[in-house]
């Protein structure tokens, strides 16, 4: 039940002025986002957050974070948060408390689920027991309120460019707005209640039903740790196991040594 694109566009510039903005009933909800220091889910080093209440905006707040882990030098081009940045910052077990004050009792929203596996993580590598909360993936009401972003093109940057929303992004909490304003632009065009939807894709935060112990990747070395100066470990040569070309070779030297056995028992009969 998409609207033609031109005429969706005009409309939603508009409302972006907050006197002459429409408000939808019950589209209440958080926003959230995270940034990471690496490629470990649960290395946040930011996390912001976008209340909406009836589809309008009333606070946004971020905190950064300590993931207690190695920035990759990727990441940090990316959003552009370094050690420097959050070395006096609190660790994730400080901060999560605090975000859950404002969580709690909402519809949680993010843009893809990675900052719902993100915040499950870095529960579990502090050794905090998530509250149940509820998630939304925004792309799943995105991708079906517009037919022509079904399969692609529905991502956080095209979205805000498709609806002229201007933001900074890979900025948590600037992310989380756009991320919100996303979402109730595409509730509106689906002509649909976000209970429609939540009640089509929401699901509850349950770390015994994603991750496991063995799950995790070894943890990351701890920030302002100085480098071991214990000599490297002696190199491990793979076992059969790990390293399928050593079986395939142990099976052609074992068919060889059949193949001559089996030619001098010829010869000797």
């Amino acid at each position: 039940m998409a609207r033609g694109r031109g005429a969706y566009l005009i409309a939603w510039r508009q409302s972006q002025n907050r006197e002459a903005m429409m408000r939808i009933e019950g589209c209440t909800f958080v926003a959230l986002d995270v940034e990471t220091a690496n490629r470990q889910r649960g290395s946040i080093c930011q996390v912001g957050i976008a209340a909406f209440e009836d589809g309008v905006l009333v606070r946004d707040r971020s905190w950064l974070v300590n993931p207690r882990a190695r920035f990759n030098s990727e990441n940090t081009r990316i959003h552009g948060i370094g050690i420097d940045q959050v070395r006096a910052a609190p660790p994730w077990s400080e901060v999560y408390p605090e975000l859950v004050e404002e969580l709690a009792d909402r519809l949680v929203v993010s843009y893809t689920l990675f900052d719902y596996h993100a915040m499950l993580q870095a529960c579990v590598r502090a050794g905090i027991s998530p509250d149940p909360l509820r998630w939304l993936d925004a792309t799943s009401v995105v991708r079906s309120s517009w037919s022509d972003v079904a399969r692609r093109g529905f991502g956080l940057r095209p979205m805000a460019d498709r609806l002229g929303i201007e933001f900074n992004h890979h900025s948590a909490a600037d992310d989380a707005r756009v991320a919100g304003q996303v979402l109730v632009a595409a509730v509106q065009a689906s002509g649909r209640t976000l209970d429609h939807w939540a009640g089509r894709h929401s699901m509850v935060l349950e770390p015994e039903s994603f991750w496991s112990e063995e799950q995790f990747e070894p943890p990351d070395e701890p920030v302002n740790e100085a480098p071991s100066s214990a000599a490297p470990p002696a190199p491990v040569l793979p076992s059969i196991r790990q390293a399928p070309g050593c079986l395939i070779a142990w099976v052609v030297v074992v068919a060889f040594c059949v193949l001559v056995v089996a030619r001098s028992c010829s010869q000797l009969t």
